[in-house]
């Protein structure tokens, strides 16, 4: 059995269920934020939950050296205001990307200028609409970017031996990787903290194949991403026929211009479909869906 050390002097103000909640809510937040941030930035972006904590604030302040990128994000709906902190790698990547520069060596050691902090704080208001719809999980708010900071100095959100709750999310864009953080104090959500309980959501009163139950399922499945690919045809050649291909060569496939292609999904053959174009791009109709017989 193991023992756990116990702060009676701080005792906890989140248990694991709100934990787990606040873990259901930036995940959602991740996925719909990547999508965001790859068509702002026209370029991949991995973003994944690293941790989630409880810790005093005091723990967090720290933690931050000048020069820094953070938000003060206000919602009416909340009694207090959280923060959102950029790592500079990452927000000085943002900015080459933004401006369309490819900067190998950047400084990142100064503060952003008043261009540069105004591109962060843009991004950071994009993001206001996946976190909205994320939170819509457990209890809707309308979250606003209302102030930027580029310095420690300035910041002065809460007492220093109040609680919070830390997300810690990956965020990588190009070669660039670094912790995207959200500082929430306890006394933010002191009053729908109950809302944020994973049990909550689990034991609602929704029919089972409600309507409402239907379109939650629909809207996060169509989130989800998969892998799709399509097999144009087949052959067999020798391994020295393989080394000695040339540029110009031609390889016979067993399908002709007529022959239905296999889509795969994740792996598994799920459709028959012909090749053609759209808007002068390659393109398939399916023409047939595959099921399994337990399907």
């Amino acid at each position: 059995m193991a023992i756990t050390r116990y702060d009676f002097s701080k005792p906890s103000k989140f248990a694991k269920n709100h934990i787990a909640g606040f873990r259901n809510i930036y995940e959602y937040f991740c996925k719909t934020s990547s999508i965001i941030l790859e068509t702002l930035l026209r370029s991949e972006v991995v973003v994944e939950i690293e941790n989630i904590k409880e810790m005093p604030y005091e723990g967090y302040i720290k933690t931050l050296r000048d020069p820094i990128a953070i938000g003060v994000i206000r919602a009416q709906e909340l009694q207090g205001d959280i923060l959102m902190e950029f790592p500079t790698n990452i927000a000085f990547e943002i900015i080459d990307k933004t401006l369309g520069g490819n900067v190998d060596a950047r400084p990142t050691e100064r503060n952003l200028t008043e261009i540069e902090a105004a591109i962060i704080y843009n991004i950071m208001k994009n993001l206001m609409t996946p976190l909205k719809e994320a939170w819509g999980q457990a209890y809707n708010i309308v979250p606003v970017v209302e102030k930027f900071f580029t310095t420690t100095k300035l910041i002065n959100m809460t007492r220093l031996n109040d609680t919070i709750i830390m997300i810690e999310i990956n965020l990588k864009v190009g070669k660039e990787a670094g912790l995207m953080k959200f500082c929430i104090p306890y006394e933010t959500i002191k009053s729908i903290v109950g809302k944020i309980d994973i049990k909550s959501w689990l034991f609602t009163e929704v029919e089972p194949n409600s309507p409402e139950k239907i379109k939650k399922i629909e809207e996060k499945v169509e989130l989800s991403k998969v892998d799709i690919h399509v097999v144009l045809g087949e052959t067999k050649l020798r391994l020295s026929d393989i080394r000695d291909l040339q540029v110009g060569d031609v390889i016979a496939l067993n399908t002709n211009i007529k022959s239905e292609l296999s889509v795969f999904i994740d792996g598994v053959k799920r459709y028959k479909a012909r090749p053609g174009t759209k808007n002068k791009k390659m393109a398939i109709k399916i023409t047939e869906t595959i099921r399994k017989e337990d399907e």
